[in-house]
């Protein structure tokens, strides 16, 4: 597998690199799957194939979601304890965000399906103020926007304006 030379590319403070957000994915996916089932903790690293461990990270949270009861039951996360429901909800919006971190790494499009970004700032917006600081960067301030992508990746302290889109 030949890797960008993009991936490992430092972004601008506060913002997080290809890699890193890859390995955040992977390791979220798997706490999850080990926080719905505690009696069988499983942590992965991305090792030499990041696609196949991501992807596989993903399957396995998937599959612990689907779990019947699992997004009433209270899970413990790093983050601290939650019901699963909240834990599926700060899932999604770190895939979705993360993936605009890995756009931005790599230099692809790293604009968000607009369906997506509404549900998750609909979700995130209103638990911002009680997200645990040690897992958020600061936002940064965007002034007044319309542009709910801009808003959402505020919130999860992302500011493309950043970011080096030619780099």
């Amino acid at each position: 597998m030949s890797v960008s030379p993009r991936w490992a590319a430092s972004p601008p403070a506060g913002d997080v690199a290809g890699g890193c957000a890859s390995g955040t994915i992977v390791v979220e996916s798997i706490v999850v799957e080990s926080a719905l089932r505690p009696s069988d903790p499983r942590f992965d690293v991305l090792g030499h194939d990041p696609l196949t461990a991501v992807r596989r990270s993903v399957d396995v949270a998937v599959e612990a979601f689907a779990r019947p009861g699992v997004l009433d039951t209270v899970v413990h996360h790093p983050a601290g304890d939650m019901r699963g429901r909240r834990l599926a909800g700060l899932c999604f919006n770190d895939n979705l965000v993360h993936g605009w971190d890995l756009a931005q790494a790599i230099g692809v499009d790293a604009t968000l399906d607009p369906v997506l970004v509404e549900a998750a700032h609909a979700y995130l917006a209103p638990v911002a103020g009680s997200l645990p600081r040690r897992y958020f960067a600061t936002a940064p301030e965007v002034g007044p926007t319309k542009d709910r992508q801009i808003q959402l990746l505020a919130l999860q302290g992302r500011d493309p304006r950043a970011w080096n889109r030619s780099a």
